[in-house]
């Protein structure tokens, strides 16, 4: 079986892509981070611990509420000035039951199923990871049912994860 999917990208559907990526992977861990660190900061108030300490302690968390922050918009702004140069923003994938092949004007690139990672689904686009932290962006609006069904079930099949 095989899906011939043209994409259109958006700057919007781009963004959208990185935020979701952002917050799943990064925002929650963050925030944990910093809550903690905040009610550290309070018990340690409380409990009458000497001033160096809490200052030392408070830069920390107001640089982390500083820096994530600035790293997601570098990061979204890089992503942003890349889009914009490109000469077409369409790119060509096709599902077929080796892999994922995608073309666009900088060539052509072939991932075979085993080495998808993981899918995450969301409701703008589904994120389909190859590595760590690189990943094919879907926007839904150009990803058929029909596609979409075997696209999970061929990820499935080797017990990657869909989420």
């Amino acid at each position: 079986m095989e899906f011939e999917i043209p994409i259109r990208y958006r700057e919007e559907t781009l963004c959208a892509a990185i935020r979701q990526f952002w917050m799943r992977a990064v925002g929650r861990k963050v925030a944990w981070g910093v809550f903690a660190a905040a009610g550290l900061l309070g018990i340690l108030r409380w409990t009458k611990t000497p001033i160096w300490t809490l200052n030392a302690l408070g830069a920390s968390v107001g640089l982390a509420l500083l820096y994530f922050p600035f790293v997601f918009w570098r990061f979204r702004k890089k992503t942003r000035a890349f889009f914009r140069k490109m000469p077409a923003q369409e790119v060509t994938l096709k599902l077929t039951d080796e892999g994922i092949l995608t073309q666009s004007t900088f060539g052509t690139s072939t991932t075979s199923w085993q080495k998808v990672i993981k899918v995450w689904r969301f409701p703008e686009v589904w994120l389909v990871f190859h590595a760590k932290d690189r990943f094919f962006t879907i926007p839904t609006r150009d990803l058929p049912a029909k596609a979409a069904e075997f696209l999970v079930k061929k990820v499935s099949i080797y017990g990657k994860d869909v989420s």
